[in-house]
């Protein structure tokens, strides 16, 4: 795997990860798998020792302005968690209209209970178990 070292690294790989599988039969799958990916190496950054390398400057858009929101909410998310301040362009980001990602097992209806608070103040809908890893 590769190392991310800021959010413009993550952004990078996101966007290339919904352009290389916009055509897949589960389009989310993979750009989520990167998304939670780059999560967890801020996570380790924020919990750990390591340096935060770069997360302050503002990420190139993904071309995606539901993912984009969501990469936002999600790294602020982490730094809200870990107790520090969330990089500027990552807070009160919202989108004009709500999302919610297909999902294989449960409703929109059941997808929109299991969403945790802090998705949906940015108009995003998906389970929290879709956001955890191992």
């Amino acid at each position: 795997m590769w190392t991310v070292t800021g959010s413009e690294d993550a952004a990078l790989m996101l966007r290339s990860a919904l352009i290389e599988h916009a055509h897949d039969p589960d389009p989310i799958d993979w750009p989520l798998r990167t998304l939670l990916y780059a999560r967890d190496q801020l996570r380790h950054r924020l919990n750990g020792s390591d340096s935060l390398i770069d997360w302050s400057s503002p990420p190139p858009p993904t071309g995606s302005t539901e993912w984009d929101t969501l990469f936002a909410a999600v790294i602020a998310h982490e730094f809200t968690e870990a107790g520090r301040s969330p990089p500027d362009w990552a807070t009160a980001r919202k989108l004009s209209r709500q999302w919610t990602p297909s999902h294989p097992i449960w409703s929109q209806a059941q997808v929109r209970d299991r969403t945790p608070d802090w998705l949906k103040e940015a108009g995003i809908y998906m389970p929290a178990q879709d956001l955890e890893t191992a």
